[in-house]
């Protein structure tokens, strides 16, 4: 942090300087948040392997494009409509 410059060259101001670092940190604490909640998703489902919404979520993941997060939106909206 403290080999930063400006766009021209000059040193960053002390203050912008600081304001990097937080918001730097936040985003390590959101990727940090990002990664546990991937893991315990990782082992809902391999807790749950004969679960519905599992074995849709397993099934929608070799669609490229679709995240795991959105692959169990789709199981759950799946399980509302067949209960309906």
């Amino acid at each position: 942090m403290a080999d930063l410059e400006t766009g021209d060259g000059r040193k960053l101001p002390r203050h912008l300087a600081a304001e990097v670092n937080r918001l730097r940190r936040r985003l390590v604490l959101v990727r940090d948040l990002i990664c546990e909640l991937d893991t315990e998703r990782d082992e809902h489902l391999a807790t749950t392997s004969d679960d519905a919404i599992t074995t849709k979520v397993t099934a929608l993941s070799g669609i490229y494009g679709i995240g795991e997060q959105k692959m169990e939106k789709f199981g759950w909206d799946i399980l509302a409509e067949l209960k309906k």
